[in-house]
């Protein structure tokens, strides 16, 4: 297998070392990425990648605190996470992932559908049908959960979709957030899975983390008596700018130190327990 097809898994309830592994293993085995737009390339390494978070790591990005290293932090990280519920901050963005979760766009399922019902809504209604509504995704998968829990199934149907082809096609910059799985596990408890087509691993996803699971907590779980005790997060491309490189070296380079000297006591461990075997 080549090293660019490689899935890689990320697990630790330690957010900082469960950072540090992350950006280790970007920076060391990632694949050079050119990308972005002609009038804008960008370069990065990535990989594909599965970050399981729970524990204290959860509970940190649901207290909106980043790990060791990160520039974006602090009140930047608290203010990110109210914008999901103030329409006024989506103004002037090709989308927002609240906007799509909260107001999500769909055909007009009582748009007539012969003359004779056209005239009969515009008669009634003085005005035209829209051709579109608009959809709160997050309640839906809120009443998803409710009765999900009342008749005690883990439901694999709770699900959102960022995607909009109808809009997508004529913007550049699509959601790089794609879906979002609630799954309903036994005593109430809640499984969370988020799907990216690509992600920042460098300012981005912790960030994305803090926002997405406060939200998905205040919106849906929460409401539906229900409690996230981990998160999945799924990211196709996984990529560290390498215009960041000076804030993720340095926690790359004390991780390879702290790695080596592991390994290396592991292997003095082995040679010991090999040698007591033999005699």
């Amino acid at each position: 297998m080549e090293k660019h097809e490689t899935v890689k898994i990320f697990h630790n309830t330690d957010l900082d070392e469960l950072n540090s592994e992350i950006w280790y293993t970007v920076d060391e085995e990632g694949q050079p990425l050119v990308f972005g737009d002609a009038n804008e390339k960008k370069h990065a390494k990535w990989l594909t990648s599965n970050v399981v978070i729970e524990g204290e790591a959860l509970e940190k990005l649901r207290k909106g605190i980043m790990p060791v290293g990160w520039l974006f932090r602090g009140e930047m990280v608290k203010g990110y996470i109210e914008q999901f519920d103030d329409e006024k901050m989506w103004e002037g963005f090709e989308y927002t992932y609240a906007e799509r979760l909260l107001k999500y766009e769909i055909p007009n399922p009582d748009y007539p559908e012969t003359v004779r019902g056209m005239l009969w809504y515009i008669l009634t209604h003085f005005s035209v049908p829209p051709k579109s509504v608009r959809v709160d995704q997050l309640k839906h998968m809120k009443e998803q959960l409710k009765e999900a829990f009342d008749l005690g199934i883990q439901s694999t149907r709770i699900v959102a979709d960022l995607g909009q082809p109808h809009l997508d096609w004529k913007i550049n910059d699509i959601p790089c957030l794609r879906q979002i799985q609630i799954l309903p596990l036994p005593g109430r408890k809640v499984e969370v899975h988020f799907l990216f087509r690509s992600h920042d691993y460098g300012n981005g996803y912790g960030a994305n983390m803090a926002m997405l699971i406060n939200a998905i907590n205040k919106h849906v779980v929460s409401p539906a008596g229900g409690l996230i005790v981990k998160v999945v997060l799924t990211s196709w491309v996984a990529h560290l700018y390498d215009n960041d490189a000076s804030m993720f070296k340095p926690i790359v380079a004390a991780y390879k130190k702290r790695k080596t000297e592991n390994d290396m006591r592991k292997n003095i461990i082995k040679k010991l327990e090999k040698k007591e075997e033999d005699t």
